[in-house]
């Protein structure tokens, strides 16, 4: 096991060195013109709500419980798109149109899964919980094209919390009421 750590450590250290030397780069091409990063500091981004071009396609710029059990349906409830039995045993309950996700420009890169998501009313309506596979590069150049964030809507958790995982308490206690 202490092999392993070393190794860890080892590789952990490369890798700042190589993030170091892509920041002098960065600096030497586009000099103030481009933010330094903020990792591990607060930090505000600001993004639209916004579909993107995939496969051919263009991506909605949100998933509704709908899309979610279509998707379930449509793979015969096989991984990765199998669903939980309390999940299929309630969706009569759950109003199908609610969002489950949605997807923004916002830049989300290293490490601001957990942040919140607010609305231009300061309403807090989702969770940043990961980026799309076009977002990884997103790390050293920001562009807003086809990288997005990707939030669970604040719906989307209501709406399970209540009707499927009958945590009414836990609802209550998030809004208030």
């Amino acid at each position: 096991m202490r092999k392993n750590e070393e190794l860890g450590e080892e590789l952990d250290a490369k890798e700042e060195a190589l993030r170091t030397e892509m920041g002098h780069a960065l600096f030497a091409c586009y000099g103030t013109n481009v933010s330094p990063d903020g990792t591990e500091t607060a930090r505000f981004t600001d993004g639209v709500v916004r579909g993107f071009p995939s496969n051919g396609t263009i991506a909605p710029y949100r998933t509704t419980f709908y899309g979610l059990y279509a998707r379930n349906a449509e793979f015969d409830n096989e991984y990765p798109f199998n669903l939980p039995k309390i999940w299929l045993d309630r969706k009569d309950e759950i109003d199908l149109t609610k969002p489950v996700n949605f997807v923004s420009t916002n830049d989300i890169t290293m490490g601001n899964s957990g942040s919140v998501v607010v609305n231009m009313e300061l309403e807090v309506v989702g969770v940043v919980v990961d980026g799309n596979i076009e977002s990884l590069h997103n790390d050293f150049v920001f562009r807003d094209d086809v990288p997005r964030a990707v939030s669970v809507h604040v719906d989307g958790i209501m709406e399970a919390l209540v009707k499927i995982y009958d945590a009414h308490h836990v609802a209550e206690e998030l809004t208030g009421e």
